[in-house]
């Protein structure tokens, strides 16, 4: 297969543009879909362009699928702009979905089918949701008014090693009788601080740093008590510096110091894990993602950021879904 086209900053901005036309057509903001990986798809030899006939001939395909009881009133779009930056921009190996369970596995096996590609679910763990969110607020600022000024809402999640039991135990003596002690914690800020938040993140730390636990330097050890999770563990922390504000996560910094002056809960113990983020730009759990419509184009946005700054964020999101999806590291 040929190489995909680069998604340079030009295309980027307009992209972004495009994206936000095709949005009074398409309910893609404001809508939560599931997302997943797709593989890159066989389109068949030098003598099978996907052109419009073909994409008729799939779509009456998929339409023959989708019978019975499966799905009612489903549209198959067709119509398609080939000289929009989408088109330039080549295959997305993300696939944004928002449909019932069943039909969901009736699409993907009708891609799989017919592009000879796998589909399978794309998960968003901790380093998704921080590596996004502190990339909005370089990218899109920190509004303190308006409709945009949003509290941020985290709820974190925890993960405990099952224990060893005795080989003479009964398996299928009961889970429900097992205390299962705290299971997620919410926490809410205020839109009005989340620019102190930033700025504390920022300033050197006053508090002495602690004895090292016996799992900070041992990443066998780590990755143990993170499940064994892609993306949990927080060992992806190291990577960052002060010197190169393109990987540090002051807000997180901050949050961090917080949560442990007044819970005593250590954020970053690899057992902890944020399992959905909440914020005036976007929603995303561990399958899932809402992103929220940005201000009119030129328009000023209340208390700091800017429209522009919001759309571009919006789609540098996608462009870090989209590379996740291929295996790379997040560029935030």
């Amino acid at each position: 297969m040929p190489p995909r086209p680069s998604l340079t900053p030009s295309l980027l901005s307009t992209a972004a543009t495009d994206l936000s036309t095709a949005a009074h057509h398409v309910p893609f903001y404001s809508t939560t879909f599931s997302a997943h990986r797709v593989s890159p798809l066989y389109l068949g030899g030098p003598g099978q362009p996907l052109d419009a006939r073909r994409l008729q001939t799939l779509a009456q395909r998929l339409r023959d699928v989708l019978v019975g009881d499966v799905v009612r009133g489903v549209e198959v779009g067709l119509s398609r702009d080939e000289d929009g930056a989408m088109g330039r921009a080549g295959a997305l190996e993300v696939v944004e979905m928002r449909m019932p369970a069943p039909l969901k596995e009736v699409v993907a096996e009708f891609l799989a089918t017919a592009f000879d590609c796998r589909v399978s679910p794309l998960r968003l763990g901790t380093r998704s949701m921080v590596q996004g969110w502190e990339a909005w607020i370089r990218t899109a600022g920190l509004p303190t008014r308006g409709p945009l000024a949003k509290d941020v809402v985290l709820s974190l999640g925890f993960f405990l090693p099952p224990e060893q039991e005795e080989a003479d135990k009964d398996e299928s003596e009961d889970e429900e009788d097992r205390q299962l002690g705290l299971k997620s914690v919410e926490v809410f800020i205020p839109a009005a601080e989340l620019t102190r938040f930033v700025d504390a993140g920022r300033a050197p730390s006053k508090s002495k740093a602690g004895p090292k636990a016996i799992w900070d330097d041992d990443i066998r050890k780590r990755r143990k008590l993170a499940g064994r999770m892609h993306e949990e563990g927080w060992e992806w922390r190291k990577e960052s510096t002060d010197e190169d504000p393109a990987v540090f996560q002051p807000f997180t910094e901050a949050l961090g110091r917080y949560i442990d002056h007044h819970m005593g809960l250590n954020l970053f113990h690899p057992g902890v894990r944020i399992t959905k983020l909440a914020c005036g730009g976007f929603v995303m759990s561990e399958s899932r993602l809402k992103i929220f419509a940005p201000a009119g184009l030129g328009d000023a946005v209340a208390g700091g950021g800017s429209s522009s700054g919001q759309r571009k964020a919006v789609w540098e999101l996608l462009r870090d879904l989209v590379q996740k999806a291929r295996g790379q590291d997040l560029v935030s």
